[in-house]
C-alpha cells in the first residue's frame, strides 16, 4: 500500500511539474510610446513574446506565452512601435487594463498563435488603432477570434491595413461577446477585415460603424448582417448612406460595405468626367 502511495505521489508531482513548465507566462508591456517591441527591457519580465514553435503543441520548456498591453497603475498607457518592415509575434494578445491599454499598428505584421482580445475582464478597456500593416490570428491554434469587448470595453479604429482571422484557422469577429456589461465598438473607415462569422450577442446599437473599407465573412451571412442593420447594430456615418451585404457563391464569401447616397455617387461621377475632359 505504501509503495502504491509513493508511485501515485511521484506521478502527481510529474504531472504538476509538467503543467508548471508548460504554463503560459504573460509578458506585460512597460516600454515608452513608440518603443521597440523586440527589446527585453520593454517587457515586465524581460521576455519578448513570441509565437508557439509547433502547431497545436506546447513545448514543455516554453514560457513566453502571450502578451498584454496594459495601462495598470502606475504604468503609463503606451504602445510599441510596429511599423513597416517589422514582424512581431505572441501566443495570445490581451489589450486593456484597469486604466486602459492601447496598440497602434502603423505597418508591419503581428502574428498571433491564437486570439486577440480587448477588454477581457469587466472594468478593463482596450483600444486598437489599425492604420496599416497586417494582423493574423490563429496561426497555430483553432481559436483565432478577435474579441472587441469580451467582458469589458473594446474599441477598434480600422483606418487601413488588414485584420486576417481566417487564412490559417477560422476565427470569428466577436463584439460585446460575453455579457450585458460588455461594450464593443468597431469603426471601419478603411482596410479589410476577414472573419469566419460575425457575432454580437450583447452589442449595443451602432457597434459597427462603416464609412469605408470592407468586412468579408465566410459563407452566406447576408441574413445575419441585414438583421444587425435592421436592429441598428451595424450603421454608417455616411450622410444618407446605406449598408450593403453581398454574397458571392463562387468564393463563398459575404462582403459588407457602406454605399454613399446616389447623389454623392453622381457628383463623384461628374468629377471624374470633368477630369477626363480636362486631360483631353
Amino acid at each position: 500500500m505504501k509503495k502504491m502511495y509513493c508511485v501515485l505521489t511521484l506521478f502527481l508531482l510529474v504531472v504538476l511539474a509538467s503543467s508548471a513548465f508548460g504554463a503560459a507566462v504573460y509578458s506585460e508591456w512597460r516600454g515608452a510610446e513608440g518603443a521597440a517591441w523586440n527589446v527585453t527591457t520593454n517587457w515586465n519580465n524581460g521576455i519578448v513574446p513570441t509565437a508557439k514553435d509547433k502547431p497545436g503543441v506546447q513545448d514543455p520548456n516554453y514560457s513566453k506565452g502571450g502578451c498584454k498591453a496594459f495601462g495598470s497603475a502606475p504604468y503609463t498607457i503606451t504602445s510599441p512601435d510596429i511599423t513597416a518592415g517589422i514582424t512581431v509575434a505572441c501566443d495570445q494578445f490581451t489589450l486593456g487594463g484597469t486604466n486602459g491599454g492601447k496598440l497602434v499598428i502603423g505597418g508591419g505584421t503581428m502574428n498571433i498563435s491564437e486570439y486577440l482580445t480587448m477588454g477581457a475582464n469587466q472594468g478593463e478597456n482596450g483600444v486598437l488603432y489599425m492604420n496599416s500593416g497586417t494582423i493574423k490570428t490563429g496561426l497555430f491554434v483553432n481559436n483565432a477570434h478577435l474579441f472587441i469587448g469580451q467582458k469589458g470595453i473594446g474599441t477598434v479604429y480600422m483606418n487601413g491595413g488588414t485584420i486576417d482571422l481566417i487564412s490559417v484557422n477560422p476565427g470569428n469577429l466577436r463584439i460585446a461577446d460575453v455579457n450585458a456589461m460588455a461594450d464593443g465598438k468597431l469603426y471601419l473607415n478603411a482596410g479589410t477585415i476577414y472573419a469566419n462569422d460575425l457575432l454580437m450577442p450583447y452589442a449595443k446599437a451602432g457597434s459597427i460603424d462603416i464609412t469605408g473599407g470592407v468586412l468579408q465573412l465566410i459563407g452566406n451571412d447576408t441574413a445575419t448582417v441585414n438583421g444587425f442593420v435592421t436592429a441598428g447594430k451595424i450603421i454608417t456615418s455616411l450622410e444618407n448612406g446605406t449598408i450593403q451585404a453581398t454574397y458571392n457563391s463562387g468564393t463563398n464569401r459575404t462582403t459588407v460595405i457602406a454605399i454613399p447616397e446616389p447623389a454623392t455617387i453622381c457628383l463623384l461621377g461628374f468629377g471624374v468626367l470633368s477630369l477626363i475632359r480636362r486631360k483631353k
